[in-house]
């Protein structure tokens, strides 16, 4: 068992979820397809890091559902820089016109 996948997988898991809630919340709230289909992709990275668990906890799993460490963290830091760009702050600059 590889305790920093576990700990990523986990992390991604997590991270993948509360996102998917509040990308599908938005969708509903604003009906914007877009939000949907967001909602949708990190709902599968979801899966994919609950079955990359499962994969370090048990060997039941098969070696089909194995994913590195490498690929792992590459996975949350994306999903944290969708965090950070759904979440974050935004500044509410006025458009500049040119007339």
């Amino acid at each position: 068992m590889d305790v920093v996948a576990e700990f990523l997988g986990v992390l991604l898991v997590g991270l993948s979820t509360i996102l998917a809630v509040i990308a599908g919340g938005s969708a509903a709230k604003y009906g914007d397809a877009r939000l949907a289909f967001v909602a949708g992709a990190l709902a599968v990275l979801a899966t994919v890091g609950v079955l990359a668990v499962l994969n370090q906890v048990s060997p039941a799993y098969g070696s089909a559902f194995d994913i590195d460490t490498i690929p792992l963290a590459l996975l949350v830091v994306a999903v944290a820089l969708l965090y950070a760009s759904i979440v974050g702050r935004r500044s509410r600059k006025a458009p500049s016109r040119h007339e």
